[in-house]
């Protein structure tokens, strides 16, 4: 599906399989993805997890493009774990765009539809690299 124009919340947004995904944060461990997206349906909301992404500019690497996710999100974190869409999309994940709230253009929400297991958290998480410095943490957001 990589280059296909996919469907989020109602509006179409062209985020292809090479994009930059963000995710703010540390925590690798699926039991605690576990326990928000449970607690998260027990309080009667969608099981969601807040990320970052943009496509990657005409020929800019995707070093380049995750500094400027970073810079453009504004995510306070000192560490962040780095995807595409294209590894969540083949984990069976779908991003949403979701610039509500003042997030900015570069927010989207992984959706956990269907039944929430130990087994969709330990795919999410193994959707994302380790944790690295935010490249821009500490820098005013572009």
């Amino acid at each position: 599906m990589a280059g296909e124009t996919a469907k989020f919340l109602s509006v179409s947004v062209d985020l292809t399989g090479t994009a930059v995904v963000i995710r703010g944060g540390q925590v690798r461990d699926p039991q605690v993805v576990l326990r928000k997206l449970q607690g998260l349906e027990d309080r009667g909301r969608r099981p969601l997890i807040s990320v970052f992404a943009a496509n990657r500019g005409e020929g800019e690497t995707e070093e380049a493009a995750f500094v400027r996710v970073c810079a453009e999100s504004g995510v306070p974190h000192g560490q962040v774990q780095r995807s595409t869409a294209g590894r969540l999309e083949a984990a069976g994940f779908a991003l949403e765009h979701d610039p509500s709230n003042g997030q900015g253009d570069v927010h989207y929400n992984v959706a956990f539809d269907g039944e929430v297991t130990e087994s969709r958290a330990v795919d999410f998480v193994a959707s994302f690299e380790e944790p690295a410095p935010n490249p821009a943490k500490g820098k005013e957001p572009t």
